[in-house]
Protein backbone atom coordinates (compact mmCIF):
# COMPACT_ATOMS: atom_id res chain seq x y z
CA UNK A 1 0.00 0.00 0.00
CA UNK A 2 3.01 1.99 0.67
CA UNK A 3 4.43 1.69 -2.50
CA UNK A 4 0.77 2.24 -4.30
CA UNK A 5 0.83 5.79 -2.10
CA UNK A 6 4.41 6.89 -3.12
CA UNK A 7 3.59 6.34 -7.30
CA UNK A 8 0.76 8.52 -6.76
CA UNK A 9 2.32 11.14 -4.89
CA UNK A 10 5.32 11.01 -7.65
CA UNK A 11 2.91 10.35 -10.68
CA UNK A 12 0.66 13.73 -9.13
CA UNK A 13 4.45 16.00 -8.58
CA UNK A 14 5.24 15.06 -12.66
CA UNK A 15 1.97 15.92 -13.69
CA UNK A 16 2.08 19.90 -12.15
CA UNK A 17 5.29 20.18 -14.54
CA UNK A 18 2.66 19.41 -17.57
CA UNK A 19 4.36 19.26 -20.64
CA UNK A 20 6.97 16.92 -22.03
CA UNK A 21 8.75 16.21 -25.49
CA UNK A 22 9.95 12.66 -26.66
CA UNK A 23 11.93 11.90 -29.68
CA UNK A 24 12.84 9.56 -32.09
CA UNK A 25 16.44 8.01 -31.93
CA UNK A 26 16.81 5.98 -35.39
CA UNK A 27 19.16 5.71 -38.39
CA UNK A 28 17.02 6.84 -41.76
CA UNK A 29 18.93 5.75 -44.01
CA UNK A 30 18.86 2.38 -42.52
CA UNK A 31 15.04 2.64 -42.41
CA UNK A 32 14.88 3.62 -45.79
CA UNK A 33 16.79 0.71 -47.40
CA UNK A 34 14.40 -1.48 -45.16
CA UNK A 35 11.04 0.06 -47.22
CA UNK A 36 13.29 -0.08 -50.59
CA UNK A 37 14.16 -3.60 -50.12
CA UNK A 38 14.39 -5.36 -53.56
CA UNK A 39 13.31 -2.48 -55.82
CA UNK A 40 15.52 -0.99 -58.37
CA UNK A 41 16.58 2.68 -58.43
CA UNK A 42 14.85 4.73 -60.77
CA UNK A 43 17.01 6.88 -62.96
CA UNK A 44 14.89 10.18 -62.79
CA UNK A 45 15.30 13.18 -60.91
CA UNK A 46 12.36 13.37 -58.37
CA UNK A 47 10.78 16.83 -56.08
CA UNK A 48 10.27 15.73 -52.79
CA UNK A 49 7.63 17.56 -51.75
CA UNK A 50 6.58 18.32 -48.25
CA UNK A 51 4.48 21.11 -47.24
CA UNK A 52 5.56 23.09 -44.10
CA UNK A 53 2.44 22.25 -41.90
CA UNK A 54 3.96 18.20 -42.06
CA UNK A 55 7.41 19.35 -41.63
CA UNK A 56 6.90 20.95 -38.78
CA UNK A 57 3.86 18.78 -37.45
CA UNK A 58 3.23 17.76 -34.01
CA UNK A 59 1.51 15.19 -32.11
CA UNK A 60 0.70 14.39 -28.44
CA UNK A 61 -1.02 12.50 -25.57
CA UNK A 62 -2.37 13.25 -22.66
CA UNK A 63 -3.75 11.37 -19.13
CA UNK A 64 -3.56 12.62 -15.56
CA UNK A 65 -2.96 16.61 -16.39
CA UNK A 66 0.36 14.99 -18.31
CA UNK A 67 0.88 16.03 -21.89
CA UNK A 68 3.86 14.27 -23.85
CA UNK A 69 4.46 15.60 -27.58
CA UNK A 70 6.41 14.23 -30.64
CA UNK A 71 8.02 15.87 -33.53
CA UNK A 72 6.53 13.42 -35.79
CA UNK A 73 7.42 16.22 -38.52
CA UNK A 74 11.18 15.35 -37.94
CA UNK A 75 10.78 11.46 -39.02
CA UNK A 76 8.13 12.35 -42.09
CA UNK A 77 10.74 14.21 -43.51
CA UNK A 78 13.99 11.98 -42.23
CA UNK A 79 12.10 8.55 -44.10
CA UNK A 80 10.58 10.16 -46.39
CA UNK A 81 14.31 11.90 -47.69
CA UNK A 82 16.42 9.40 -47.02
CA UNK A 83 13.67 6.58 -49.40
CA UNK A 84 13.36 9.39 -52.25
CA UNK A 85 17.29 9.87 -52.45
CA UNK A 86 17.59 6.41 -52.23
CA UNK A 87 15.03 5.40 -54.97
CA UNK A 88 16.38 8.60 -57.72
CA UNK A 89 19.35 9.57 -59.02
CA UNK A 90 19.13 13.17 -57.85
CA UNK A 91 16.66 14.87 -55.66
CA UNK A 92 14.95 18.45 -55.14
CA UNK A 93 12.84 19.59 -52.66
CA UNK A 94 10.12 21.95 -52.44
CA UNK A 95 7.14 22.71 -50.00
CA UNK A 96 4.19 23.42 -52.85
CA UNK A 97 3.32 20.89 -55.92
CA UNK A 98 3.34 22.41 -59.00
CA UNK A 99 5.13 22.67 -62.29
CA UNK A 100 8.40 22.01 -62.49
CA UNK A 101 11.50 22.34 -64.55
CA UNK A 102 14.03 20.49 -62.60
CA UNK A 103 12.45 17.08 -61.91
CA UNK A 104 10.85 14.13 -63.65
CA UNK A 105 8.34 13.27 -61.18
CA UNK A 106 6.85 15.09 -57.94
CA UNK A 107 6.27 12.68 -54.78
CA UNK A 108 4.38 14.65 -51.76
CA UNK A 109 4.15 11.99 -48.60
CA UNK A 110 1.51 12.83 -46.11
CA UNK A 111 0.94 11.93 -42.58
CA UNK A 112 -2.64 12.81 -42.59
CA UNK A 113 -3.48 11.69 -38.66
CA UNK A 114 -2.22 10.30 -35.26
CA UNK A 115 -4.55 9.39 -32.76
CA UNK A 116 -3.09 8.60 -29.81
CA UNK A 117 -4.54 7.54 -26.55
CA UNK A 118 -3.46 6.54 -23.43
CA UNK A 119 -5.61 4.19 -21.82
CA UNK A 120 -5.86 3.07 -18.15
CA UNK A 121 -7.10 3.46 -14.77
CA UNK A 122 -5.39 5.16 -11.92
CA UNK A 123 -1.54 4.41 -12.61
CA UNK A 124 -1.24 1.54 -14.66
CA UNK A 125 -1.52 2.69 -18.30
CA UNK A 126 -0.96 1.24 -21.95
CA UNK A 127 -0.75 3.58 -24.97
CA UNK A 128 -2.02 2.99 -28.38
CA UNK A 129 -1.72 4.79 -31.75
CA UNK A 130 -2.67 4.67 -35.57
CA UNK A 131 -0.86 6.49 -37.91
CA UNK A 132 -2.81 7.37 -41.16
CA UNK A 133 -0.35 8.66 -43.99
CA UNK A 134 -0.68 9.06 -47.89
CA UNK A 135 1.64 9.01 -50.56
CA UNK A 136 0.82 11.34 -54.15
CA UNK A 137 2.83 10.98 -57.12
CA UNK A 138 2.92 14.06 -59.69
CA UNK A 139 4.47 14.32 -63.02
CA UNK A 140 6.44 17.29 -63.82
CA UNK A 141 3.29 19.85 -64.66
CA UNK A 142 1.88 18.51 -61.10
CA UNK A 143 -0.49 16.38 -62.81
CA UNK A 144 -1.52 13.99 -60.38
CA UNK A 145 -0.45 10.03 -61.52
CA UNK A 146 -1.06 8.00 -58.29
CA UNK A 147 -1.88 8.27 -55.14
CA UNK A 148 -2.26 5.56 -52.15
CA UNK A 149 -3.16 5.53 -48.62
CA UNK A 150 -2.78 3.41 -45.88
CA UNK A 151 -2.82 2.78 -41.98
CA UNK A 152 -0.39 0.84 -38.83
CA UNK A 153 -1.29 0.11 -35.49
CA UNK A 154 0.81 0.66 -32.31
CA UNK A 155 0.12 -0.95 -28.78
CA UNK A 156 2.22 -0.63 -25.78
CA UNK A 157 1.76 -3.30 -23.26
CA UNK A 158 0.50 -1.99 -19.91
CA UNK A 159 3.40 0.15 -17.19
CA UNK A 160 3.15 1.89 -14.43
CA UNK A 161 2.27 5.36 -15.89
CA UNK A 162 5.46 7.01 -14.46
CA UNK A 163 7.39 4.41 -16.45
CA UNK A 164 5.66 4.99 -19.53
CA UNK A 165 6.63 8.74 -18.74
CA UNK A 166 9.91 8.33 -18.20
CA UNK A 167 10.31 5.29 -21.32
CA UNK A 168 8.55 8.11 -23.48
CA UNK A 169 11.43 8.40 -26.20
CA UNK A 170 11.33 5.07 -26.43
CA UNK A 171 7.60 4.51 -26.82
CA UNK A 172 8.04 7.00 -29.51
CA UNK A 173 10.49 4.75 -31.19
CA UNK A 174 8.34 1.60 -30.67
CA UNK A 175 5.47 4.15 -32.64
CA UNK A 176 7.74 4.75 -35.22
CA UNK A 177 8.95 1.29 -35.72
CA UNK A 178 4.76 0.34 -35.79
CA UNK A 179 4.67 2.50 -38.75
CA UNK A 180 7.08 1.79 -41.30
CA UNK A 181 5.80 -1.26 -42.79
CA UNK A 182 2.66 1.30 -43.42
CA UNK A 183 5.37 3.52 -44.94
CA UNK A 184 6.82 0.20 -46.89
CA UNK A 185 3.26 -0.79 -48.32
CA UNK A 186 2.93 2.40 -49.74
CA UNK A 187 6.32 2.32 -51.33
CA UNK A 188 5.60 -0.71 -52.97
CA UNK A 189 2.61 -0.24 -54.46
CA UNK A 190 4.06 3.12 -55.57
CA UNK A 191 7.02 0.72 -57.46
CA UNK A 192 3.61 -1.68 -58.83
CA UNK A 193 1.56 1.00 -60.24
CA UNK A 194 1.02 1.06 -63.71
CA UNK A 195 0.58 4.31 -64.36
CA UNK A 196 3.92 5.29 -62.35
CA UNK A 197 6.06 2.75 -64.46
CA UNK A 198 3.94 3.91 -67.78
CA UNK A 199 4.40 7.51 -67.15
CA UNK A 200 8.37 6.95 -66.41
CA UNK A 201 8.46 4.52 -69.41
CA UNK A 202 6.86 7.62 -71.47
CA UNK A 203 9.22 10.37 -70.34
CA UNK A 204 12.15 7.24 -71.26
CA UNK A 205 13.04 6.93 -67.14
CA UNK A 206 11.98 3.35 -66.27
CA UNK A 207 13.67 0.95 -64.10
Amino acid sequence: MKTVMTALLIVLAVSAAGCFGASVDTDYNADASKLLAGHPKIPATAALIIAPDQRERKDSASKLGIKVTVKSGDSLVGVNKAAVSQMFDSVVEGETVGARTDADIQLEPKVTDVITQVHGIGIIVHVTAIGKFQLTAYDKDANQIWMKETSSKFESPSMFGLKALVNRNQIAKDTYDTFLPGWKELFDDFYGSQEVMSYLGSIGKAP
